[in-house]
Parts: structure tokens; sequence; C-alpha cells
């Protein structure tokens, strides 16, 4: 539950909720922690605040090595070493799409079976089905 030589590591919500039950029966004696019980549900919330909490140091943490980084915290992790990332291009695919034609014009209904293969046309993102363009 703290930072190792593994890096961090940090404690599950059911490890919580088993701590802070614990801390409640030492603290007030014999007491039912069971869910449905008053103080059961007392940890619990707590417990699983707690969880969110570690969740985000986990997050934080992440964010400084470039293999664990996302988004901006990517690029700031990367510029310690003056890499700089690529923007942002289209993807290129050569793909085999196999579909039962909507109508007589090139479009595809995603999700349809055709042995006929499409070849040679150019599909783009609008011309499909819930596609936006």
């Amino acid at each position: 539950m703290s930072l190792t030589a593994n890096g961090l590591e940090r404690p599950r919500l059911n490890e919580l909720k088993a701590s802070l039950d614990a801390l409640f029966t030492e603290a007030l004696g014999p007491v039912t922690t069971t869910p449905d019980s008053v103080v059961g549900q007392l940890t619990g919330i707590e417990a699983e605040a707690l969880a969110n909490l570690w969740e985000a140091v986990q997050d934080n943490y992440d964010s400084m090595y470039p293999f664990s980084a996302e988004g901006t915290a990517l690029d700031g992790a990367v510029s310690f070493v003056g890499i700089e990332r690529l923007p942002a291009t289209p993807t290129t695919v050569i793909a085999m799409v196999y579909g039962r034609r909507i109508d007589a014009s090139a479009h595809w209904r995603a999700g349809a079976l055709n042995s006929q293969p499409a070849v040679c046309h150019d599909y783009r993102h609008s011309d499909y089905e819930g596609g936006s363009g």
C-alpha cells in the first residue's frame, strides 16, 4: 500500500473494507460488519471512497511513465527525453469487406453477409449505416 521497488502498490476495495471492519471492531468491540448492518454500510461507503482516492493516486503515478501515460500526460512524460508525439493522422487500411448492398449504389450495410467481396472501392466512414462522416 505504498511505493515499493515494484512501483505503486495500492490496496483494493475488499482489502480496504476488511481493514475498516477490523478498525471498527477494535475501537467498538464486537460489532456486526456484514453488508446489511449499519457498521457494514458505513465501512463499505468509506472503503469505496478510499478505493476511489487510491485509484486517482494510481492514475497520477502512471501518468509519469511513457508506457502507461495517456494524452497530455504522455506528452509531458516523453518531453523529458526530447521526444515529441507525431500529430494525429488518418489511418489507411486495406481490407476486404463482405456485405449486402442496401441499394444500387456502392453502399454496404455493416454486419450483413454475402459471399461476394467488394473490391477496389473507396468506402468512407459516412458510407456505412450509422456513419457520421
